[in-house]
């Protein structure tokens, strides 16, 4: 399958893409930007996201089962 870079106009006449892709530029093509800008390898980037993912939903959703206090912490 083919990935297609067709663009659509909006009601207000904005050029977007359509619904399954959200992102305005796809994500490898993201990442090439900021290894480049960043001087970072790709696993840095992605792990990177992947932290400030997970402490974002932990401040979203404090009850969180990872988050409750007094589970798998060292020195209890």
């Amino acid at each position: 399958m083919q990935y297609s870079r067709k663009r659509y106009l909006d009601s207000k006449g904005i050029v977007t893409r359509p619904v399954y892709s959200q992102l305005e530029i796809p994500v490898w093509e993201l990442l090439h930007e900021m290894k480049y800008k960043y001087g970072r390898t790709y696993s840095e980037l992605i792990s990177g996201a992947i932290v400030a993912t997970y402490a974002a939903e932990s401040e979203i959703y404090p009850t969180h089962p990872d988050a409750q206090s007094g589970q798998g912490e060292a020195g209890d």
